[in-house]
């Protein structure tokens, strides 16, 4: 018996509908530098889809998270 997370599918699915080619390219952007210097997956990707809505670019990202969603300080 095969388990497929069907509820991962349809929030990867739903993304298209939420986020322009443009956004989704720029929102894989943001998770990957935040990801990369961060560790708490819940407010990155928080942040991201935020960001996402508000940017048009990474600039000025890691300042925005830091002082909105970074809990470690």
């Amino acid at each position: 018996m095969i388990f497929f997370p069907w509820n991962i599918l349809e929030k990867v699915v739903g993304m298209n509908d939420k986020y322009s080619e443009q956004q989704l390219k720029l929102r894989q952007k943001v998770l990957s530098l935040l990801l990369k210097k961060y560790d708490d997956n819940k407010s990155i990707y928080e942040c991201a889809d935020d960001w996402v809505k508000k940017s048009k670019t990474t600039a000025g990202l890691v300042k925005y998270y830091e002082a909105y969603y970074n809990t470690a300080k």
